[in-house]
């Protein structure tokens, strides 16, 4: 609009009201690319695009913080790393309640061989029983 301002104040002498507004018309109704609406319109766009990218860039590295603060809390169970056997005195206390229920584990995975085994309840679902390594 700047351009458009610039020129009218060259527009002297008589006629001068209708020259101004003939001249900001033929602007304003520009179609091409110096359409001051379609400049506007970039602008604008541009500039919410680059506000989308800080944000989305933002988003992308605070989820990424806390995916790593997951996986490292997970860390051990996730590469079964046993390099920190933690308490001795909780190992032993966890160790003998589960050496109290292997017979109850036991139990469950013959019910869930069972059901397995089971046409109508076999859509096609894989279950498999891992074998636990025992804690020292």
């Amino acid at each position: 609009m700047k351009k458009c301002y610039d020129s009218s104040k060259e527009i002297r002498g008589k006629g001068y009201k209708g020259k101004v507004l003939k001249a900001f018309d033929d602007y304003l109704s520009l179609t091409d690319e110096t359409s001051p609406f379609l400049i506007a319109a970039e602008s604008t766009a541009n500039a919410l695009q680059e506000l989308a990218k800080a944000c989305a860039d933002t988003l992308v590295a605070e989820v990424g913080a806390i995916l790593a603060s997951i996986a490292n809390t997970f860390d051990t169970m996730i590469n079964n790393r046993t390099e920190d056997l933690g308490d001795p005195h909780v190992r032993r206390q966890i160790k003998h309640y589960l050496e109290q229920r292997a017979g109850e584990l036991d139990q469950l995975q013959v019910a869930l061989a069972d059901i397995k085994a089971k046409p109508q309840y076999n859509d096609g679902i894989d279950v498999k029983v891992e074998e636990e390594d025992e804690l020292s």
